[in-house]
């Protein structure tokens, strides 16, 4: 193989991106590549949280800065290398929707948080978790693979 590449040419230590998205057989690499991409999110997250518009941040907040954005690094990343960017995500995005649905956080328990993640037909906000769109690809993989 040394031969048929000149030696100038660099070679990745331990993964590639390819088509946006993290290649590698080392699973950090693509977990720290996964919770980059989660922390420019949450990042989004808090310059929104400024607005101090709840309208304009509910719908900034489902159509640039959800997990939409995620969407393509759910579907082509290894679900055990994005545990820890989930996490991290669904905890911002939580604490977010605390804040949006009732100010100062008391009140907001698990059935809150349930109901504000239900798609708008169901009542809900229709901004979702990673946990939650996680499932759904994996299920709906693991369904036509068959």
């Amino acid at each position: 193989m040394d031969d048929v590449f000149p030696s100038n040419i660099g070679r990745p230590a331990f993964g590639v991106k390819l088509l946006a998205g993290p290649v590698s057989l080392d699973q950090q690499y693509c977990s720290n590549m996964v919770v980059s991409r989660v922390e420019k999110t949450v990042h989004l997250m808090t310059k929104v949280q400024q607005l101090h518009d709840t309208q304009c941040e509910l719908l900034l907040l489902r159509n640039c800065i959800g997990v939409s954005k995620l969407n393509f690094t759910l579907r082509t990343t290894n679900p055990m290398a994005i545990q820890s960017a989930t996490s991290l995500y669904d905890q911002h995005l939580l604490n977010y929707l605390r804040q949006l649905v009732v100010g100062d956080g008391a009140g907001f328990g698990p059935v809150q948080q349930r109901l504000a993640t239900l798609p708008i037909k169901f009542g809900g906000f229709g901004v979702y978790t990673m946990t939650d769109t996680g499932l759904w690809y994996y299920s709906f993989q693991l369904r036509y693979q068959r």
